[in-house]
């Protein structure tokens, strides 16, 4: 799409392709690279104490000016820079996923988002250090979106080869079919490296999930990357087995908490029957309840509609309209910011600004929005509705805000909205009773009152799972 989405995945491309060269050829040091209803909760370390994150020395802060988002501020270091870190600075996690990976030829899992701090694409900085690392990349696996996060929602890109690497579309394989492809590829070993957004319905940690499931005798390594959500919230419903698809696989909140080196863990320990090896490089500085502007990390857009952090923030609760006839924004530059339909009047802004004013929805403004989708529900047509502004980000809830959008949008307009075909709100919800609720007349509260039981499972489960500190 137009605008800041298609800016950052240009970037990403026209990055990569300088660094390659218009040939693809290699370059000196490698095959072609250079050397009302929140849940807080204060988490345990879990299987890290106190200062093994943040106190090493590669965990210092950078010196003034090295980051890209300027003034010297601090920030976090992903694990694909801790992995590449010199020898004499690795650490435990470090250590630990560098010997899974000796003499094995990997597949690299991995998009657009796979980049160091100064914008170097993963596959380009591990084929530059392939020989002090130990292992060899021998094929990239792209998700949802393709390898370049061209691709729009429900699209994969094309198999290609960066150089001498070939890169595989594993968007939609599952099963034998997706280890049929490690297997074509001759790769004995995966490394995962996908920035994820905290809302269960993305689909990177489903490909994670999936290539854990068939991984087999394959050591699986993930480069942690931030929650752009932060890590110490849990909310919303947890999904119920018998609704799990790729929009949601194993049994997790809606608004999880966790990373994706975490998931993997609760994954292994929790979800899978036979789970591989599995070495996590954590997050380097990395606090539990750290924005995404806390991380000084730059954001690149992991998927063409999630522009920017403030369009994370809203995902949760706004992407559950995907399952009705209403618009999320997708085909304007600000999806889910913006929502609407033709039908829509001036009563859902008023309605929502008067919850707001009244402490129902915390932490969040609205305000009346007309716009026109290029692409996807009601393309081409005058939608009006409201754009939503997240004001507090540490009292908003947009799980609560999406059941405040289902309830008034079924009251205020029973004769034209609707849920869409084949079930899909209840796969996003990962429970029935959500759309059964809103159809019954329920309340918000009502709504997230449903959510508490499951909600107290997850978090004694998820507990065990934690990698960071508070």
């Amino acid at each position: 799409m137009a605008g800041a989405a298609g800016a950052a995945a240009g970037v990403a491309a026209a990055l990569w392709a300088l660094g390659r060269g218009a040939g693809g050829g290699s370059r000196p040091g490698g095959r072609g690279g250079r050397g009302g209803q929140c849940s807080g909760e204060a988490a345990p370390a879990g299987k890290v104490t106190p200062g093994e994150v943040g106190q090493t020395p590669e965990d210092a802060p950078p010196r003034p000016g090295s980051s890209l988002r300027g003034g010297g501020r601090s920030r976090v270091r992903p694990g694909l820079e801790r992995l590449l870190s010199p020898a004499e600075t690795r650490t435990e996690d470090v250590a630990e996923a560098l010997g899974a990976l000796q003499g094995r030829r990997v597949g690299l899992v991995c998009n657009h988002t796979a980049l160091t701090p100064s914008l170097e694409p993963a596959l380009e900085a591990l084929l530059g250090q392939e020989e002090r690392l130990g292992f060899r990349v021998a094929a990239v696996f792209a998700p949802e979106h393709g390898f370049r996060g061209a691709a729009q929602a429900g699209e994969s890109g094309r198999d290609t080869a960066c150089g001498e690497v070939s890169v595989h579309s594993i968007y939609g394989l599952r099963g034998e079919a997706l280890a049929r492809a490690f297997r074509d590829a001759g790769v004995d070993a995966l490394v995962y490296d996908i920035q994820d957004v905290g809302c269960r319905f993305y689909t990177y940690i489903w490909t994670l999930y999936d290539c854990m499931e068939v991984a087999g005798h394959r050591p699986v390594v993930v480069l942690d990357r931030p929650n752009p959500l932060g890590g110490d919230v849990v909310a919303g419903p947890v999904l119920q087995p018998p609704h799990a698809s790729f929009v949601g696989r194993a049994s997790i909140a809606l608004r999880h908490g966790m990373t994706g080196g975490e998931l993997a863990g609760l994954f292994a320990g929790e979800f899978l029957g036979d789970p591989p090896q599995l070495c996590v490089v954590r997050v380097g500085g990395l606090k539990r309840a750290a924005t995404w502007e806390e991380t000084g990390l730059p954001w690149v857009a992991p998927s063409p509609n999630m522009p920017g952090p403030q369009t994370a923030r809203v995902y949760p609760g706004v992407g559950l309209l995907e399952g009705t006839n209403v618009s999320e924004g997708r085909g304007t530059t600000q999806p889910f910011e913006l929502l609407g339909a033709p039908w829509v009047d001036g009563r859902l802004a008023l309605e929502l600004r008067a919850r707001a004013a009244a402490g129902c929805i915390r932490g969040a403004a609205f305000r009346e929005a007309y716009f026109v989708p290029a692409f996807g529900k009601h393309a081409g047509l005058p939608v009006r509705g409201v754009q939503v502004y997240v004001t507090d980000a540490a009292r908003f809830d947009p799980a609560l805000l999406g059941a405040h959008l289902l309830v008034l949008l079924r009251s205020l307009y029973p004769g034209s909205f609707a849920w869409t075909g084949s079930g899909f709100i209840d796969k996003l919800a990962g429970d029935a009773r959500l759309r059964e609720a809103v159809d019954g007349g329920a309340q918000p509260e009502e709504l997230a009152a449903q959510w508490e039981d499951g909600l107290r499972r997850f978090r004694r489960v998820r507990r065990r799972h934690l990698l960071y500190v508070s």
